[in-house]
């Protein structure tokens, strides 16, 4: 990957080069990152590594902060990209607009400013902070601080498309994600019962009975929670689920994360819908083991035997 900067706005150019069979979705990236780098609407909030104020910066005139994402990109083996996307919910009304107005101490605007205060519900605050000094050195898309009235729809797309990673705190009871976080094995427990035949006996199928009986109701009712959330109600929940090719990490809005063993991603969710899918399946199955072995039972008093 090269850069080649003069200092001017839409001099840098990306050219993702990378020995994997996925060329179509690096080209993909290129074209996003590119424009992203070079439009003038495109604001990051920059979190130093020294533990600094916080920063917002507009890639496409800073040739410092240019150069160093250039450098990230390069560095990254997962996803090449060097921004987090936030989505969250707002949760806001006329009456009650819930205005950050200490914010400025912990973030300057481009001109090095104090930013202005924005709407960020206060229960949020603290775990923002938390996410945020959590990765020294990173930049972050956040809507309240990087978004401007005149920022274009259009650019959106890109915005969640091209991110390292989508990080969506959930509006929901604090200890949801990480105890869905602890089921994550639903789905390989059941795994080798997913391959069984379709005629497994009812005798082969009770081994399973026990951990459907403890994960199966567990499972449905968090699962049902997390679908309650205002944040999986959104307009925009989709697209921020669906574009980002770094992928989406779940967290609880009012939660202190210290590690990602209390957080799941959009895969786990698919897993997690895997697991839902197989355990109907396994109770399809007993039921229909049970009433064979009822009906051979009915047959043998029926012949005397």
């Amino acid at each position: 990957m090269t850069c080649d900067a003069d200092g001017s706005s839409n001099s840098c150019n990306i050219f993702i080069n990378l020995n994997d069979k996925c060329c179509h979705l690096n080209r993909f990236l290129e074209e996003g990152l590119n424009a992203l780098l070079a439009d003038p609407h495109f604001l990051l909030l920059y979190v130093p590594e020294d533990g600094s104020k916080m920063q917002i910066v507009q890639p496409a005139s800073n040739l410092h902060h240019r150069e160093r994402m250039i450098n990230m990109i390069d560095e990254e083996e997962r996803t090449p990209s060097f921004y987090y996307a936030l989505s969250h919910v707002w949760g806001i009304s006329e009456n009650n607009r819930h205005l950050w107005y200490e914010i400025g101490n912990y973030v300057d605007d481009e001109q090095g400013k104090p930013v202005e205060p924005v709407s960020m519900r206060p229960e949020k605050r603290d775990a923002l902070l938390a996410l945020l000094n959590d990765h020294p050195g990173s930049y972050w898309w956040i809507d309240v601080l990087c978004a401007r009235t005149d920022t274009p729809l259009d650019i959106m797309g890109d915005i969640y498309s091209c991110c390292l990673e989508c990080i969506v705190l959930a509006d929901c009871e604090p200890s949801l994600i990480p105890r869905l976080s602890t089921m994550l094995d639903a789905q390989e427990d059941f795994s080798r019962f997913h391959c069984a035949h379709e005629n497994i006996s009812l005798e082969d199928l009770l081994p399973y009975k026990q951990l459907y009986d403890n994960k199966y109701p567990q499972l449905i009712e968090l699962l049902y929670s997390l679908m309650q959330s205002e944040w999986w109600k959104r307009v925009w929940t989709w697209q921020e689920m669906a574009l980002p090719v770094g992928g989406v990490r779940f967290m609880t809005e009012t939660g202190i994360h210290p590690s990602q063993s209390s957080t799941i991603t959009v895969y786990d969710l698919g897993n997690f819908y895997n697991a839902v899918s197989i355990m109907n399946e396994y109770d399809r199955r007993l039921h229909k083991s049970k009433s064979k072995s009822d009906n051979e039972c009915l047959d043998l008093n029926n012949t005397g035997v």
